[in-house]
């Protein structure tokens, strides 16, 4: 996973794993994950399960599009 630090909180930029179920943390090195970046499973074929951590405040356009094995959010 790729994350990127911003005022305070953290972004994921981008999840390169292959794992078929993922869950997120709900902080990177002791701030939170608020934001879950443009694009960041575009295509991400093999996740079947994405858990979310509770602090999530935005997701951005295409987030999650051609998951086309997603079966739980």
């Amino acid at each position: 996973m790729i994350f990127r630090e911003q005022n305070g909180t953290y972004r994921l930029e981008k999840y390169e794993g292959t794992d078929s179920s993922v869950i997120l943390p709900e902080k990177v090195e002791g701030k939170p994950l608020t934001v879950i970046g443009t694009k960041a499973f575009l295509s991400c074929r093999q996740a079947e399960r994405l858990i979310l951590p509770t602090g999530i405040e935005r997701i951005e356009d295409w987030a999650f599009a051609h998951m086309k094995n997603l079966r739980e959010l």
